[in-house]
């Protein structure tokens, strides 16, 4: 189906008679289906897994904990292997 057509009239009937449409049919346009995830995102109540949430929190502490190790290096004046006793 391409960008804001329509659907056929036949699934167009099938879902006022509350039937599935055929195979192959969609009332969804990819607008429609957009917008839909971006609210499933929203309203999530999980935290875990491959959410937007958790994805974030992940960013956040990868950049803090990138920060700490240079920080750590600049003050000791060892790699963070040496420091743990690698390198």
């Amino acid at each position: 189906m391409q960008l804001g057509a329509q659907p056929p009239p036949e699934a167009e009937a099938a879902s006022q008679e509350g039937r599935k449409p055929a195979i192959g049919h969609s009332l969804h346009t990819p607008l429609q289906l957009e917008k839909q995830s971006a609210t499933f995102m929203a309203d999530s109540s999980s935290r875990f897994g491959f959410v937007a949430f958790a994805e974030t929190w992940n960013g956040r502490m990868a950049m803090l904990g990138f920060v700490i190790g240079l920080a750590t290096e600049l003050l000791t004046g060892q790699g963070i292997l040496q420091q743990i006793g690698l390198g």
